[in-house]
């Protein structure tokens, strides 16, 4: 009905408030009518590196609470002007607020945020006065509907667990003892899964994630003597070092590398990263902030330099090659997925698939392929295309062209996992993965 819009509510007869896309990555609050006309921006988050998700409207049609994220997560909710003519002020507890509300007479604003770990409703006189949590408890509650009245407010109260799964020939077996366990690899070798754990419900928010592993031979577990708080890590080719993603005191996320063994304490390498971290030829692969291109460097933090361009997701086997979310529209498509030759510029990328995510597996030999939105991985199998020796993809994606899910799906020798996120180890049928399981339901809170 209404394209580049998401997140939409009616604010009238024929109007519509909505997030949209200005490019890749880089999503903020618009407003127009059914047939989009009188389109106006009303926020975008500055630098073109952030992304608002959810809006609302006050009942006076004179502010907008927007829920947005950056590269680090979900970023505490902003109120701005509905008629766009200043970037506003953050509101509400100073963590991630993933969705918010007005009170009918428009004197309250409520906020579903993370505090120490689990989602919690808080309120806060508008227009200012101190963040009051108003929810608690061993539950979460997200999203948010005020009863006309103002006198309750209806949630979703609930909680989860996530725990890692080994399959192989055999068949599926749990590998983690902890309730909130997620993120599995293999070592180099393939015998050793390092996973992250938390005591919280929400770990890939939390930023508090503690790394263990265990022997897939032996069963003994084992925590690496490395700080806890860590948000995501790659392991070095020889899996004697990790690079850690770890949220500091003050939120901000930061770059460490630390050997495994404890033979040295872990080193800070750089302030102000985003959340994802990789390594490819032995070096880091991530992204500062407030950066529009991804860096490497060595696990020493010798050879700093820029990469590639925003929205990599993989670096090829042999270093040369990226898959970008590019920024420049293809076939009618905003966001494309392409291959980037690393340093290369527009001229040299070649389309791959739009929405998808892809990556290269089982030592270059499979290029891994899920189609969808990221917030559904879970839910969309995942294709494992061969590479024939001496490529960098298949055939397929060499057209010059966009590949749709059909095509991939009928690839000589394509083989069909149905799971959104599986780790493999040497084989096709080898992989870990995270099993999440979520309980909730809809609860009427009082607010008298």
């Amino acid at each position: 009905m209404v394209l580049n819009a998401s997140g939409l509510t009616w604010i009238g007869p024929h109007e519509l408030l909505f997030s949209a896309f200005k490019l890749a990555n880089h999503k903020g609050i618009a407003t127009s009518n059914d047939q989009r006309g009188g389109l106006r921006d009303i926020y975008f988050p500055p630098n073109g590196l952030g992304q608002v998700f959810r809006s609302y409207l006050s009942p006076d049609r004179k502010w907008v609470l927007a829920a947005q994220a950056d590269g680090s997560g979900w970023l505490p909710c902003r109120l701005v002007p509905f008629d766009g003519n200043s970037p506003g002020r953050q509101v509400g507890p100073k963590r991630s607020c993933t969705s918010a509300a007005w009170s009918p007479d428009g004197k309250w604003m409520y906020f579903s945020s993370m505090i120490g770990g689990a989602f919690h409703i808080w309120r806060q006189q508008f227009p200012g006065g101190p963040p009051e949590q108003i929810t608690f408890g061993p539950t979460e509650e997200e999203g948010i509907a005020v009863s006309p009245e103002g006198r309750s407010l209806i949630t979703s109260v609930g909680t989860g667990d996530s725990t890692i799964w080994f399959h192989d020939k055999n068949g599926d077996r749990p590998l983690s003892q902890e309730r909130y366990s997620y993120n599995p690899q293999f070592s180099s070798e393939g015998r050793t899964v390092f996973y992250l754990t938390s005591r919280h419900a929400r770990p890939f928010w939390a930023g508090a994630g503690e790394l263990w592993s265990l022997n897939l031979d032996s069963g003994e577990r084992w925590r690496p003597p490395v700080p806890g708080g860590i948000v995501s890590f790659a392991l070095a080719p020889q899996a004697d070092q990790v690079a850690l993603v770890m949220v500091g005191p003050d939120d901000r996320l930061a770059l460490w590398s630390a050997p495994l063994d404890g033979r040295a304490p872990p080193r800070k390498l750089a302030d102000d990263v985003v959340r994802g971290v990789g390594v490819s030829q032995n070096e880091i692969v991530f992204r500062p902030r407030t950066a529009a291109f991804l860096e490497l460097m060595g696990f020493d933090g010798a050879n700093r330099r820029r990469s590639t361009f925003f929205g990599t997701w993989d670096v090829s086997p042999d270093g040369k090659w990226s898959v970008v979310m590019d920024r420049i529209p293809l076939e009618g498509v905003r966001s494309p997925v392409v291959l980037y030759p690393m340093g290369g510029d527009a001229d040299s990328r070649i389309p791959l698939c739009s929405p998808c995510s892809v990556s290269w597996v089982l030592e270059g030999r499979y290029l891994r392929v899920r189609f969808g939105a990221q917030q559904d991985a879970e839910d969309r199998p995942t294709y494992l295309a061969p590479i024939p020796r001496g490529e960098v993809v298949p055939a397929l994606f060499r057209t010059g062209r966009l590949v749709s899910e059909a095509e991939v799906a009928k690839l000589p020798g394509v083989r069909i996992v149905p799971l959104g996120d599986p780790v493999f180890r040497s084989d096709p049928d080898t992989y870990v993965y995270t099993k999440r399981t979520v309980h909730r339901n809809l609860f009427r809170i009082p607010l008298e």
